[in-house]
Order: structure tokens, then sequence, then C-alpha cells
């Protein structure tokens, strides 16, 4: 999309391509502006041929005051304090401000999403304790009344309440609460 003047106009969208293509094009802005700064820079250093141009001191012979005024008018536009030499600072400064906005927010979805699976990994392991609370207590003997009991073990049935089954449900409630999805 461009201006009535050729200028490309930049617009900030999300969509498919998500916010990385937005880091993509502001970054690509930043290089357009230190390029204009450079073009500036430039301007101001033809300025200072323009003012020891060998016709334009011939003239001063003719037009002191006029030769005066071009000086002046020259040295303004160049280095003065709204010439092109302060403004290509501006520029400047605005691409490496944009690269530092970007670095910023980059850093900052980084941390956002190491929050994120923190979170998810206190949820998981909050519901995965849950369930394994909710099952209650295993059957002792292993048999396939219980979830993850094998099921080619039949029930001894004696109660279900084998004594060295308790050390199994410790690691499974382990397993479950620890287990994350990825």
């Amino acid at each position: 999309m461009t201006g009535s003047d050729g200028a490309v106009v930049v617009s900030v969208t999300g969509g498919a391509t998500g916010i990385a293509a937005t880091y993509e094009r502001l970054l690509a802005l930043a290089v357009t502006f230190e390029v204009a700064a450079e073009r500036m820079r430039g301007w101001a250093a033809r300025g200072a041929a323009v003012l020891v141009d060998g016709d334009l001191l011939a003239s001063g012979l003719l037009a002191p005051l006029s030769l005066a005024e071009a000086e002046v008018a020259v040295v303004t536009a160049t280095t003065g304090p709204d010439g092109v030499l302060g403004e290509s600072a501006g520029w400047w400064l605005d691409a490496e401000a944009l690269r530092l906005a970007v670095r910023l927010l980059q850093e900052a979805d980084e941390l956002a999403e190491h929050a994120l699976d923190a979170l998810d990994h206190a949820l998981g392991r909050a519901l995965g304790q849950g369930l394994a609370l909710s099952l209650g207590p295993p059957p002792r003997c292993g048999c396939r009344r219980w979830p993850g009991a094998s099921p080619s073990r039949p029930c001894s049935g004696r109660g279900c309440r084998s004594p060295g089954a308790t050390s199994w449900w410790s690691a499974w409630v382990m397993k479950v609460t620890t287990c994350r999805s990825g």
C-alpha cells in the first residue's frame, strides 16, 4: 500500500503469520530509517562542498551580501538545528529505538512463554493429583478393577489389600502428577 507521494504506508496486522511477522516488519522499518539517515548525512556533506564551489565563491566578488546569505542558508539547511545533519541523527535514533523495542518485546514474549509453561506444569500437577486422589486408594492385589493394573492378573479375592501395593500407589501418583503433555 502506498501513499499519494509514493511513500510506503506501514500497517500492523495479526493473522496467520502472527506477531513475529510484525517484528520483522518493524525491523525492516528500522533499516529504512537508517538508510534515510545515511542519505541525509550525504546531503549535509554535499552542503559543505557547495560552500567551497568555485562559481559560488567567484560570484562573491560581484555580490558579497548575496554570497553571505547563500552561505548562511546552506549552513542552516545542512548543519543547523533543523538541518539535515541534525535530522539524520533523529532518524538514526528512531531506527535504534525500533530495534530496542522489538528486542524488548521479543524478550517479554519469551518470559511470558516461560511463565505459561510453569503455570501449565503447576496446573497439570494439581489436576493429576486431584485425579489420583479422586480415584481412591488402589487395590493392593493389582487386580483389573484398578486403572493401570495388569489386565492379566485376576483379583486375589483377599479384598484387594495385599501389603506390597502401597509403594506402587506412591509411584503411580508421582508418575501421574509429574507427566506433562507437550
